[in-house]
């Protein structure tokens, strides 16, 4: 299941602009224009993602009244505060509340996913079953036929976020950005895919596990039913 988020911004037009760049990045995401809207909805969400600066009650309130355990939202659920404010002693205010990351605008939607990445609970998923080829989803390992490959660190990093996208297109950026080395390119990201692929399939040329979409990147085929 794709986790769920919920984005606090009167900022409507950030708000539908994190919605899509969230959404396309496999997580299921609810809008709301204030704290006192965000009250009202009453759908379990894995994370919030919240303005500080809003007409009527602050993010800084809403995130007091989470941590007291006087909203819908679990006491524990972890928050992102966006401000316009950067100072030291405005992230100290923010962190103080309660939050678990403070990013200041304007940022790059980009950091904003891998701050989110970083604070989720971990989720530990079932193994992907092709055929002969097995994949963790919790550590990018791959089996096949009960040997398993030897991937480098990144390749690992890349079955993993593959894997844990769930069917959904992964973008080429965020393919590039998901080891701890240096970033690559959009071209780097593809010979890397296609090294996969050479490990990975029967057919690299026809690969039937590692998919491409289009314009959206890259993503792993539907597995084998569970018996």
């Amino acid at each position: 299941m794709n986790r769920s988020l919920l984005v606090i911004d009167d900022d409507q037009r950030l708000g539908q602009l994190l919605q899509e760049f969230l959404g396309r990045e496999g997580y299921r995401v609810l809008t709301a224009n204030s704290a006192e809207m965000a009250l009202e909805i009453d759908v379990k969400v894995d994370g919030l993602v919240l303005d500080v600066m809003m007409p009527g009650m602050t993010g800084i309130e809403l995130t007091k009244m989470v941590r007291d355990n006087k909203t819908v939202f679990a006491p524990q659920i972890p928050i992102i505060l966006l401000t316009a404010r950067s100072e030291v002693d405005d992230r100290i205010v923010g962190l103080q509340a309660g939050a678990s990351d403070y990013l200041p605008k304007p940022f790059d939607p980009r950091e904003l996913l891998l701050r989110i990445a970083n604070i989720l609970p971990a989720q530990i998923m079932a193994d992907l079953v092709y055929g002969g080829v097995t994949i963790s989803p919790n550590t990018g390992e791959v089996m096949r036929d009960g040997v398993r490959l030897e991937l480098s660190e990144r390749e690992h990093s890349m079955m993993a976020k593959l894997a844990q996208a769930q069917g959904e297109p992964v973008s080429r950026d965020i393919l590039g950005e998901v080891s701890w080395e240096a970033a690559l390119n959009s071209r780097a990201v593809d010979v890397q895919i296609n090294r996969l692929r050479r490990q990975v399939e029967i057919d690299p040329a026809n690969p039937r596990i590692i998919l491409t979409r289009r314009n959206r990147g890259y993503c792993l085929a539907k597995p084998d039913p569970v018996s």
